[in-house]
């Protein structure tokens, strides 16, 4: 974490995005997520790197990360889907109970 510096409640760091180094300044307590997020996107474009390289298709960095940011993105809205589904389910649970107890 070198060059990390505290600033009132704000957190300078620096996150590495394939192989590019940036500096940005983020909510101290979300500082954990903002790293977790860097290695999810880096671990994304290498496997992306990795399922393309022998593929005749020329991809630069900015189509790996694209597809990055689309892959992760979908994974996103399916755990919203998710967590929907869920909170529908509890509600009709709670609704069952009801009518039993009341």
């Amino acid at each position: 974490m070198s060059g990390d510096t505290i600033t009132s409640e704000k957190l300078n760091i620096t996150v590495d995005l394939a192989g590019k180094k940036y500096a940005m300044k983020v909510p101290r307590e979300q500082e954990a997520a903002y790293r977790k997020a860097a290695e999810l996107v880096n671990n994304t474009y290498n496997e992306l790197i990795g399922r393309y390289s022998s593929s005749k298709k020329n991809f630069d960095m900015t189509s790996f990360m694209s597809l990055a940011a689309m892959e992760i993105s979908v994974k996103y809205q399916l755990m919203k889907e998710d967590q929907r589904a869920s909170q529908d389910e509890l509600k009709d649970l709670e609704n069952d109970l009801s009518t039993v107890f009341n």
